[in-house]
């Protein structure tokens, strides 16, 4: 498996301060660094690889590494230099640890991880091949349909390696598994980008896989981790899955579990999200990110602490230099990270130019510590404001009763239930055929000249008034998120 580290210090690693780092990998290595220099590889004098270094990173947001690496980490601004190794076991954690421990000796600060290692297993208990020299450096395993990536961190994100990774096995059909001991969490991006890419999360569970994003018992098959079935052929749910599993609303017992659901969340932790989709004209002086720092500010009263491509999301808060940014990878599309630091909140954002004007799409997660803390009375208010000055297509807010905490165990989240549904300007809010809509639509603006509000009760029951409102309106339902996923 590879092995990862982290060094994390007061100054940015100049040349001098990594030719004395390398020397822990001893005398004779060869350097080269990939296209863009974003990586340097160190091989030895066979050609083999032993370290890929990743481009230091200066985190200036209080609370960002320790939100990635623990309560052990720095809570001020560092510079975070990540290194990789494919040597295998004790050797591989010692290149690795000698290489960040020297850059914290020579630049100040502290490296990570501690010496002693927990291996997550998978691949090479399965049979999946060892990967090739020339693959890429975050892959432990290839097989003709899969790669698999071995994480044992305390929280993965999205981070540099795993975005290269996840676009290399796209390219090549493949489909990347990420595998994980029991203990580690994933941040909410990430979480919310696994059922949408060629992704999935393998949890290690003793000597057992078990999928951590729907709970599905995995076993190595023909090159890839496939669901287990039972007598019905249908997947069986993991114990450890199971024994906090309440099943969703087409259970045959539906109503008797929606309210042993509701009984059991009236006291519970909420996690509260938003899912805004906005669309401006394309103008010069048009700067974006004003929809996610509009509903950031009305939650939490003050703008996100950082955003940047990737996790760590190091880089101050700035909708001038986020704009800059998906300007210069115009026409291609940007996907951009934004963090709250210390505090239980992220949001993920995408941006894309297209022949309607420049599109953003925002998903934003708040945590807290109960139902009476959400601020659901400013709900109707951020809808408003979405609508009269943002740009609102379409806004989606739900809240399910889990762990408020910004990273997700691999566990039952707790059911999603509906808050609300805005439609800006222009968006269809004419029932179609004259139906009678489920709920009282609020107007947005003089005489609903910017949209309209739906306002639902925040259970899982009101799913089927949503699915209604969808239904009724003036457009398929495909046309918009579906509401279970929130």
């Amino acid at each position: 498996m590879t092995t990862d580290a982290t060094a994390l210090t007061e100054r940015r690693p100049d040349d001098d301060a990594l030719r004395y780092a390398l020397s822990a990998a001893g005398p004779g290595r060869a350097l080269d660094a990939t296209e863009g220099g974003g990586l340097l590889r160190v091989r030895d004098a066979a050609g083999h690889p032993l370290l890929a270094i990743g481009a230091p990173t200066e985190i200036a947001v209080p609370g960002e590494a320790r939100r990635l690496l623990g309560p052990g980490a720095p809570t001020g601004p560092v510079w975070w230099t990540e290194v990789r190794t494919t040597l295998p076991g004790a050797r591989g954690a010692a290149l690795a640890g000698r290489f960040t421990a020297r850059l914290a000796e020579r630049l100040g600060g502290t490296a990570w991880p501690d010496p002693t290692r927990h291996d997550p297993g998978g691949p090479a208990d399965t049979g999946a091949a060892p990967v090739p020299a020339a693959a890429h450096p975050a892959i432990d395993a290839l097989t003709a349909t899969s790669a698999v990536l071995l994480q044992d961190r305390p929280v993965v994100g999205v981070s540099p390696w795993l975005q290269d990774a996840l676009r290399a096995v796209h390219e090549s059909g493949r489909t990347l598994y990420l595998v994980t001991p029991e203990h580690t969490r994933l941040t909410l991006p990430l979480y919310e980008l696994l059922p949408t890419q060629p992704l999935r999360w393998v949890v290690r569970y003793g000597e057992t896989f078990y999928d951590g994003f729907t709970g599905a018992a995995l076993t190595w098959r023909d090159g890839g981790y496939a669901e287990r079935t039972g007598p019905d052929g249908q997947p069986v749910l993991a114990a450890a899955w199971h024994d906090s599993r309440l099943p969703y609303l087409d259970d045959p017992h539906g109503p008797e579990l929606i309210s042993r659901h509701n009984a059991l969340a009236g006291s519970a932790e909420r996690r509260l999200t938003f899912h805004v989709r906005t669309r401006h004209n394309a103008r010069e002086d048009l700067v974006l990110g004003g929809a996610l720092e509009a509903v950031w500010r009305a939650v939490t009263g003050g703008p996100p602490a950082g955003w940047g491509p990737a996790e760590p999301a190091g880089r101050p808060w700035s909708r001038a230099e986020l704009t800059a940014m998906a300007r210069e990878r115009a026409p291609e599309p940007s996907y951009l990270l934004v963090t709250g630091g210390d505090a239980a909140a992220s949001a993920a954002l995408r941006i894309a130019r297209t022949t309607a004007g420049v599109e953003e799409e925002a998903t934003l997660t708040f945590g807290f510590a109960s139902a009476d803390s959400v601020p659901l009375q400013e709900l109707p208010g951020i809808a408003a404001e979405l609508a009269a000055r943002h740009g609102l297509r379409t806004l989606r807010v739900t809240w399910r009763a889990t762990d408020a905490a910004p990273a997700c165990a691999p566990l039952f989240p707790g059911l999603p239930a509906p808050l609300g549904f805005a439609l800006g300007a222009g968006e269809p809010t004419a029932p179609r055929g004259g139906e009678p809509l489920p709920v009282t639509a609020l107007p947005l603006g003089p005489a609903g000249r910017d949209g309209q509000w739906y306002p639902f009760g925040g259970g899982v029951e009101h799913w089927q008034d949503f699915r209604t409102l969808i239904g009724r309106l003036s457009r398929p339902m495909t046309d918009w998120s579906d509401g279970m996923t929130g």
